[in-house]
């Protein structure tokens, strides 16, 4: 795991006021984080979006098994627990919150203690809401509107229903905006876009001359150009910040592509 953010954790604490407030927002991945799997309560809601791998969840006599693009929503001084699969741990995002309005949250988007589980809906676009917000607040030392706003964009796609068959100009700007992800997928993508894997291949070769992974692969490799002209980082995080998630990988379909290695490519640029 830890490819989201390339941290194994996030947090921002903060003290609202008023009816409606998120306490703390935050990221973590079990790959390197230590889960505590007994029984427990909290004094606030919760509602996480599970980003990668797998755990587990009691709550009020039920058991749930979740995975990637699965989210969850907890109440308060409810006796619960939840923790990663030993074997392929989970990667999450969570907010934290209190207030009158919270409750009534959970109900809109129809989770209860008898069914505290849902997928995402709209799953590529959650993850590029919440990266966004986390860049957001590395660069903030505050940034709680930030958060504030990025839940009630979450609340409003989780509420909306699921889109129509989106124009294919449209899910070619869907990879333009989260190509950079090294868990952005094209059967994600078809998931997100309701089309099979052959109808959006065959239609976007159409409208493009190009398979979408044909595609997605330039927009990286072109993405990964600027970053070997523009900055000394080294070749291995080059191809995890344009969304290759292994380095052999972006190795071959560099050279593929431009006759060169990136190294090679770089030293011609300078």
């Amino acid at each position: 795991m830890g490819n989201f953010i390339q941290e194994k954790a996030f947090r921002r604490f903060f003290h609202p006021e008023g009816e409606f407030g998120i306490v703390n927002f935050g990221y973590d991945d079990f790959a390197f984080m230590k889960a505590a799997e007994y029984f427990r309560v909290q004094n606030y809601y919760t509602w996480h979006f599970v980003i990668s791998g797998k755990g587990h969840l009691e709550i009020d006599g039920g058991s749930y098994d979740l995975s990637a693009g699965d989210s969850f929503f907890l109440p308060p001084e409810i006796p619960m627990r939840y923790f990663p699969d030993p074997k392929d741990p989970w990667e999450y995002v969570w907010f934290a919150f209190k207030g009158r309005d919270a409750s009534r949250y959970g109900e809109e988007l129809s989770f209860s203690t008898g069914a505290p589980v849902r997928p995402c809906g709209h799953f590529s676009r959650v993850k590029q809401i919440l990266t966004r917000t986390i860049d957001d607040l590395r660069a903030n030392d505050h940034g709680y509107y930030r958060v504030m706003s990025a839940f009630y964009e979450l609340l409003d796609l989780s509420l909306s229903p699921r889109r129509p068959k989106a124009p294919i100009q449209a899910i070619r700007q869907l990879i333009d905006e989260g190509y950079t992800m090294p868990d952005f997928s094209i059967e994600q993508l078809c998931r997100d876009v309701c089309f099979s894997h052959a109808q959006l291949l065959r239609l976007f070769k159409e409208e493009y001359g190009r398979t979408v992974r044909r595609y997605l692969i330039e927009k990286r490799l072109a993405y990964a150009c600027e970053l070997l002209e523009n900055s000394d980082m080294p070749v291995c995080s080059v191809a995890l910040s344009c969304g290759f998630s292994d380095e052999i990988h972006f190795m071959k379909s560099f050279k593929k592509q431009y006759g060169m290695t990136a190294t090679e490519y770089r030293k011609s640029a300078k």
